[in-house]
């Protein structure tokens, strides 16, 4: 769990999330957070293969609603990540961390 981590833009799980695909994210920062807000998929902890592999036996096995994962995705992508929103938050938080370094 690196502060780097935490700071960035998981910008390649965005491609899948607008093709309907259900995330099983293993890692810590922004894109664990995407993940829960829209409720398209699984986070666990990148740390712990024993969860990860529980996981990915569950997403086998069926026990998750892939499908609804998979709209919430593609809802999340075309409500909240258009190009021109992208840049303006990013401008934001370089203003903000200027203004209050």
């Amino acid at each position: 769990n690196s502060a780097l981590a935490n700071e960035t833009r998981p910008a390649k799980m965005f491609p899948m999330m607008a093709m309907e695909k259900p995330i099983l994210y293993a890692d810590f920062g922004e894109g664990s957070e995407i993940v829960k807000t829209c409720n398209g998929g699984v986070v666990v902890n990148p740390e712990n293969a024993s969860e990860l592999k529980d996981a990915m036996i569950a997403f086998l096995e069926g026990r998750h609603d892939m499908s609804a994962m998979g709209r919430n995705n593609r809802r999340y992508v075309i409500e909240n990540l258009q190009f021109k929103n992208l840049v303006q938050d990013w401008l934001n938080k370089l203003l903000t961390k200027k203004q209050n370094p």
